[in-house]
This record gives structure tokens, sequence and C-alpha cells, in this order.
């Protein structure tokens, strides 16, 4: 995320503020639609890679999973867009297990 969405401003550091959760979301559904436009589409998409260095605690993924970026997809043109969670680093695999554990979340989740 761009870092005046974030609590600190900064790149690598600090977390995604809730305010801005679903303008993320639909940054992203509009990555796909600009694409679209241009012939070029896509069977995927991660959540984001390196969520503990954006500042993605298992609890802020979740809720922006299910209540913003799972939504936003699903109820869109590019509803069939595989949604992949946690493609980050094998020292926070222990924080799959949390994500998992999240029905809501777990039902936008396609891997």
């Amino acid at each position: 995320a761009p870092t005046w969405m974030k609590t600190i401003n900064d790149w690598f550091t600090g977390s995604l503020k809730d305010e801005y959760y679903q303008l993320w979301a639909d940054y992203n559904l509009r990555f796909y639609e600009e694409y679209n436009k241009r012939n070029i589409s896509f069977w995927g998409m991660t959540t984001q890679n390196e969520p503990s260095g954006a500042g993605w605690s298992p609890s802020q993924m979740n809720k922006w999973i299910g209540a913003n970026l799972g939504p936003t997809i699903r109820n869109s043109a590019f509803s069939d867009l595989r949604i992949m969670i946690h493609d980050d680093s094998r020292h926070t695999f222990s924080n799959l297990s949390l994500l998992l554990a999240n029905e809501k979340t777990l039902s936008y989740a396609d891997g």
C-alpha cells in the first residue's frame, strides 16, 4: 500500500489504516479491471507478499479479506479469480492456522 495509507509513513513498516481497507480492496480490483481492458487476464491473486513486513497481523488480514477483498472480488466481473492467502515466509507459517481458523477468510480463500 502507498505510505499515506499506512500507520507509519514508510514502505516497509506500519500497517494499513482501518479506514483504507476498502480502498485497498478497490485498488486491487481496479488493477484487474485495467489489465482486462488490454485483454490481459489473470487466474489468481495473492493477498500481499510479505504481509508481516507490511504490518499485517493475522487478525488484520482476516478482517481485510473477510470484509473487504473477498466480497469486492466475488461481487465483481472477476468473481472466478482465485484468492491465495499467506504467500509469506516460513517464519510466519504459524499465522496460517490463524487465517484458516477464520470461517469468513476461508470462504474466500482458494489456496
